[in-house]
């Protein structure tokens, strides 16, 4: 091996990895095949994940599907979030209503936010695309209190202190306002001058499964027209840490229903 020539792990947890493409701008696709010694399906979840892989079009669920894990920036963005909004149509198809909990990322509408100015879009965008004012695209915000989270990507998870927000966010405006607590319905007829008036970009604090408190700006803000963003928004000005429920200890051969599952 020549001097100074190291090999590091790019990707791992791929499943059956067959096939690299890298693109012309250096992002990588890695096709994954279904394993030919895939473990049974033995849990409730189980079958209703596969269920829904399958009507994605791909994953393991899926017979004789592949998966495509995707490393880039923007493309990889639109990727993951074609990806929900297909499953959600399918899971619809029938008339269906439904609750989508996710990010403002995932949320918002993607074209009054700087992801979207840079060709990123989501969820948000594509159900409002499909549905109209059928969909309604709620926000949520906080100025200050604790959340749980990780320091980095696959760090076990911590209560967190979370930072005031700076001055110049949307989420300042609603600090000043002096309100503990607040539901702002932007569809409203009355709230029309109010979004004549709040047609500015502004920082957006956006923190997710990891917070870095010490690169805060760079890491977790960006601007966006939060009324064009959002048809509804949530304000609760200190926010608590949500407190994950204990690890069951599951006894051998016990179903996971148990003991209310069939």
């Amino acid at each position: 091996m020549p001097e100074g020539f190291r090999i590091k792990a790019f990707a791992t947890g791929l499943a059956h990895p067959r096939q690299v493409y890298v693109l012309p701008n250096g992002d990588v696709l890695v096709v994954e095949a279904n394993g030919p010694n895939v473990e049974p399906v033995r849990r409730p979840k189980d079958l209703i994940m596969g269920w829904i892989k399958a009507f994605a079009g791909a994953g393991a669920g899926a017979e004789g599907g592949n998966r495509i894990t995707y490393r880039g920036s923007v493309e990889s963005w639109n990727i993951r979030d074609r990806h929900m909004f297909e499953t959600l149509r399918h899971l619809m198809a029938d008339g269906a209503k439904a609750i989508v909990w996710a990010h403002n990322w995932h949320i918002g509408h993607a074209g009054a936010t700087a992801m979207g100015w840079e060709g990123e879009f989501n969820i948000g965008e594509l159900a409002r695309t499909a549905y109209g004012d059928k969909a309604v695209l709620v926000g949520f915000g906080t100025d200050r209190g604790t959340m749980a989270a990780a320091d980095d990507w696959d760090e076990p998870m911590r209560v967190m202190d979370v930072r005031p927000v700076r001055e110049d966010s949307h989420e300042a405006l609603f600090r000043e306002a002096g309100l503990p607590r607040a539901f702002l319905d932007l569809r409203e007829p009355g709230s029309a001058a109010l979004r004549e008036a709040w047609t500015a970009p502004r920082r957006e604090r956006a923190i997710g499964v990891v917070y870095r408190p010490d690169t805060e700006l760079q890491s977790h803000y960006f601007e966006a027209v939060l009324p064009e963003q959002f048809d509804a928004y949530v304000w609760l000005e200190e926010s608590r840490a949500v407190t994950p429920l204990p690890p069951a200890e599951i006894r051998p051969g016990e179903s996971e229903t148990y003991p209310t599952g069939l």
